[in-house]
């Protein structure tokens, strides 16, 4: 959310994806034989966003100070939690 345009409502847009995508995990478990459990880590601020790599191969990516919190955030989350910075907050 907020690449490539940002808008003001990124981070509730973030939150609530993120919960559509628990509640889509809980229905696909409930008809798994294989369930499994997610934890979702969400931070908001500036990002430098954009293909990167080389003219062989380009992803688009996002990098910096945010995204790198919102991975320990992500790691940091039990199954089923959504973990937020103060700023997402």
């Amino acid at each position: 959310f907020g690449a490539p345009e940002t808008r003001p409502d990124d981070a509730d847009r973030a939150v609530a994806c993120a919960r559509d995508m628990l509640r889509a995990r809980a229905s696909l478990n409930a008809t798994s034989d294989h369930p499994f459990e997610v934890g979702i880590g969400i931070a908001t601020g500036p990002v430098v966003a954009g293909c990167m790599g080389s003219d062989k191969r380009l992803s688009y990516t996002v990098l910096g100070h945010h995204v790198n919190l919102a991975s320990r955030l992500c790691s940091s989350a039990g199954p089923g939690q959504i973990l937020i910075d103060t700023t997402t907050l």
